[in-house]
């Protein structure tokens, strides 16, 4: 047994290990002894003798050795026993601290996230006891107490001063609590649920990755004051099935930058300080960066970070004038997360005045993402590490209207859904309610009618079905005789009492049935007796465009006291409900049927504008905002999608949309490359000069996007894109197992020119120009320009057989190999002319009458090297080609040519040597076996 004298210069509060253990340092002159008490009388009657920097005697001690883990040192101390003898000896004291620890007396201002082991003292300095809560005595503090602290530390992290308490450090609160007064006093609730207890608990994540973590909570709960409890922010579980919103981003980012736990001695942060405090570690690990919400403020943070990329096509970039300014220009900033840097952006998705938005308590931003993403997160609070923002701008004039807003790739749930306002609204009995079927909904928009009662509404317009109405009121066994489907005929009529289907205006502020609400393919009832609801038809004007006549005379609008709510119902076995045939661009231009409603589903290739055609249209407001949304585009332009296949390739099947949003749709955003989309309600129509088909949006028309592109800034080059999807070398007598829109290569000699045309083009719209003038009477460009263009019809073999193949743009420039002075000679004579200078075989040709088109013509005639071997990459004419666009449609010169034609793509140069005898041996190989298939029929 040992007996010690000295003063206390270190004691610690009672640890939750086994046993519980309260560890004491006695120092005299050079000697230390750690005094180690597990037996419960000594440390009841012992907790108010023990005090800092008091002398004492305790006799009756026995030496003990801890022991740690493997690579641990063990350390041995002086362990209390049932006669040990405790004393107080009156001798001065002196102050005595280890060099990194400090004591500091002050008091709590502010005790916000006390269950987070964080409070703030004298206005100014951070507290972090997280680290003792749930392990030690500590007692119990509250805002306005007085405390003093012993051996803490005084750390420096991210520019901030905190103090951290660790094992070895002792707190006293001068300010009586009744719940102190016991040995252990019992921490609140609240602390137990808490995440980051949890985390310093069970991870034992440095102090550095911990004042992140709470900085990143204050924000978050600053952000959602008023919309989530700051329970459900700072809480590991906020309800029994929901992580709190703080474990939710600690889970999502460790998943990215994984952190691995620590092991914690707290025996060892006493005994053993000197060696190192493992929570001490000041490196953050996470750098979390919490973007605003408030779209001045992003904008200003891309332009400071320079992240802007402008999304153009640069082929088109290069082709008109630097002078020349852009009506639309689109500028992406990809935000990304990495392991240095991980961006968060954080709000609650709803669905607010027609638009997406992401919002929180000072601001909002409009964002864009998937449809499906959008219904499943709606009115949760949701989190995203991989988004991008998008500056679209509008130059109108010498005014320039933005529109800020960010596309989000994938949501992360922070909460459950947020409760719902009660909806006061008078019920009316449901027995004669009118029940249907929802088909299809439109894009939100300002809905316009000439009845006096109705003119205007800020809605959407349903189109629904009614056949269910009279199917309900039937329970017994469904017919055998199989009901025709909804769509098939959406113009035909159930009874005297009204239509089978129809179209429903309803208020976007209407209180139980918002437009993210209604899902097509449900069915709904309308709390209105049928015959007062169908008894007033309203007329739309803007209709006239829908093939369905009898639809348009059957629109009716909902009230908005009316209730409409959802109806748990199941169609019968021998009826179904059925989308509208969902069709990619290569099917909607095989259709023989002029002005049919189509459904088209694609990519976005690239996206235009288009001038209005008659001065009426071009004059009143560019477009109204209507609470913060943009009804229509300024300007007035018709906003045109070229659609593409699902694929990532560019060489495919195209139509153009034209958009019309005149009539007061939502602006839509997140049209641009590379976009998937679904649009419903198009009108298919064709041109009367090219036979081209194109579509036009109607009212009904409905937006969804499917996917978002991410391909921004400058692309692959073209030749590279075109070996990328290029099939391989093929030969005319495989053409038939080719599919059209296949790109591939080959080897070729030009046997016959057709034609060669050279013509020049206007800039803005890329119609012909002719004696300075732009053949399109829409046409405004406010500095007209022209660019001249080539264009060539040939017949070409390649040894296995013949096609006719069309050369355009630098394709014919590189195949006609024209001098430069040539070339000079032509651009210089081709405006005085009639636009287009064009040379024709010998058979059909007329004499030429400029000076020009008889180089041309010389040229033509007397230049061998065109009819040198090529190597092209071109890919196969569709028999619908004429639908492909401008750039194709002109390839229709041969209105009887053979089925086999080739557009060109590229021009590659070939040994001219090896090139004639491979050509060569190929025409022997075909004459043989047609020499042998000719003697076998003998």
């Amino acid at each position: 047994m040992e007996n010690i004298e000295g003063k206390i210069t270190a004691i610690s509060h009672i640890m939750y290990i086994n046993p519980k253990s309260l560890f004491v340092e006695v120092s005299l002159d050079n000697q230390r002894w750690n005094i180690l008490v597990t037996d419960r009388s000594h440390l009841i009657s012992w907790r108010e003798i023990l005090l800092m920097r008091q002398w004492i005697k305790i006799d009756e001690l026995k030496r003990v050795t801890i022991f740690g883990h493997s690579k641990s040192k063990p350390i041995s101390v002086l362990e209390t026993t049932k006669n040990s003898k405790l004393m107080i000896i009156e001798k001065a004291s002196v102050n005595s601290l280890s060099s990194n620890l400090i004591n500091y007396e002050g008091v709590v201002t502010d005790d916000t996230f006390g269950s987070s082991g964080f409070y703030q003292l004298d206005n100014s300095l951070t507290v972090c006891l997280t680290y003792m809560k749930l392990v030690t005595s500590i007692p119990i503090i509250n805002k306005g107490d007085t405390i003093v602290m012993h051996d803490v530390h005084r750390i420096r992290v991210k520019e901030n001063f905190l103090i951290l308490m660790c094992g070895r450090g002792n707190l006293v609160n001068r300010t009586v609590h009744k719940e102190n007064e016991g040995l252990f006093p019992k921490s609140a609730k609240e602390d137990n649920r808490n995440f980051l207890q949890y985390l310093a608990l069970e991870n034992n994540y440095s102090i550095g990755v911990l004042f992140s973590l709470y900085e990143l909570c204050k924000t978050i709960c600053d952000k959602l004051t008023g919309i989530l409890p700051p329970g459900n922010v700072t809480r590991k579980l906020a309800s029994v099935n929901e992580k709190g919103v703080l474990a939710a981003v600690v889970d999502h980012i460790s998943s990215m930058v994984h952190i691995e736990p620590k092991s914690r001695s707290l025996s060892r942060e006493f005994l053993a300080h000197a060696d190192g405090c493992a929570p001490c570690n000041k490196e953050t690990c996470w750098r979390i960066d919490l973007w605003p919400l408030d779209p001045h403020q992003i904008e200003t943070r891309c332009n400071l970070g320079d992240l802007w990329v402008p999304n153009v096509n640069v082929e088109a970039e290069k082709e008109k004038r630097p002078t020349l300014p852009f009506y639309w220009k689109h500028d992406v900033a990809l935000i990304d997360s990495r392991s240095d840097r991980i961006s968060l952006l954080m709000g609650v998705l709803s669905f607010l005045n027609g638009r997406w938005e992401l919002r929180d308590r000072t601001a909002s931003v409009e964002c864009v993402a998937v449809e499906r993403d959008c219904q499943q997160f709606r009115g949760r609070c949701v989190f995203t590490s991989k988004f991008a923002v998008h500056r679209e701008c509008f130059t109108v004039g010498d005014s320039t209207h933005a529109r800020i807003y960010v596309s989000i790739d994938e949501f992360h749930a922070a909460s459950l859904p947020l409760a719902k306002a009660d909806v006061d609204i008078a019920e009316i009995s449901s027995v004669n309610g009118v029940r249907f079927l929802a088909l299809s909904k439109s894009v939100p928009q300002m809905v316009y009618s000439s009845d006096t009662a109705i003119r205007h509404v800020f809605g959407y317009l349903v189109v629904a079905s009614l056949h269910c109405q009279s199917q309900l009121a039937d329970v017994g066994p469904p017919s055998k005789r199989a009901r025709k489907n909804q769509h098939s005929d959406l113009m035909s009529e159930t009874d005297s009492e009204g239509p089978a289907n129809c179209i429903l205006l309803v208020s976007h502020d209407h209180p139980t049935l918002s437009y993210a609400d209604l899902v097509e393919g449900r069915v709904y009832e309308i709390r209105l007796a049928k015959r007062k609801l169908l008894s007033n038809p309203i007329f739309l004007s803007a209709l006239k465009e829908v093939p369905q006549y009898a639809l348009k005379n059957h629109v009716y609008a909902v009230p908005d006291f009316v209730a409409i709510y959802p109806v748990a119902y199941h169609l019968p076995k021998t009826e179904s409900y059925m989308r509208r045939d969902v069709l990619r661009a290569e099917e909607c231009m095989s259709l023989d049927e002029i002005g049919q409603t189509v459904s088209l589903r694609g990519r976005i290739v690239d996206r235009m504008h288009l001038e209005p055609r008659f001065a009426s249209e071009r004059t009143g407001q560019t477009y109204t905002t209507h609470r913060g949304t943009w009804l229509g585009i300024p300007g007035n332009k018709k906003l045109i999608l070229k659609i593409g296949d699902d694929r990532e390739s560019s060489f495919g099947s195209k139509i153009d949309v034209y958009f019309n949003l005149r009539e007061g749709q939502v602006y839509p955003l997140g049209l641009f490359s590379g976009t998937e989309v679904e649009l419903t309600w198009l009108c298919l129509r064709k041109t009367q000069k090219t036979g081209r088909l194109y579509c036009t949006s109607t009212l009904l028309t409905s937006i969804r996007l499917l996917k978002i592109g991410r391909n921004f800034g400058p692309t692959k080059p073209r030749i590279e894109l075109m070996k990328e999807a290029c099939i391989g070398r093929r030969y005319f007598s495989q053409l038939a197992s080719i599919r059209p829109k296949e790109v591939f290569s080959c080897l070729v000699t030009v046997r016959y020119i057709h034609k060669i045309s050279i013509n020049c083009v206007c800039s803005g719209c890329g119609n012909a120009i002719t004696r300075g003038t732009c053949t399109y009477v829409g046409c405004h460009w406010n500095q007209p320009s022209c660019k001249v263009d080539l264009k060539a019809w040939c017949t070409v073999e390649d040894g296995t057989g013949q096609a006719v193949i069309f050369f355009s743009g630098d394709c014919c420039r590189s195949w006609l190999k024209l001098p430069a002075n040539v070339w000079k000679i032509l651009q210089e004579n081709i405006l005085p002319h009639e636009g287009e200078f064009v040379y024709l075989s010998s058979k059909s040709r007329t004499p030429a009458l400029s000076l020009a088109s008889q180089i041309l013509s010389f040229y033509c005639d007397t230049s061998v090297h065109l009819r040198r071997p090529l190597h092209v990459i071109v890919d196969k004419f569709t028999n619908n080609e004429v639908n492909a666009g401008p750039e194709r449609t002109s390839a229709y010169f041969l209105k009887d040519a053979q089925k086999t034609r080739l557009f060109c793509l590229h021009v590659g140069e070939r040994d001219s040597t090896l090139c004639v005898n491979e050509l060569s041996a190929l025409g022997n190989t075909t004459e043989l076996s047609r020499q042998g298939s000719s003697s076998s029929s003998y």
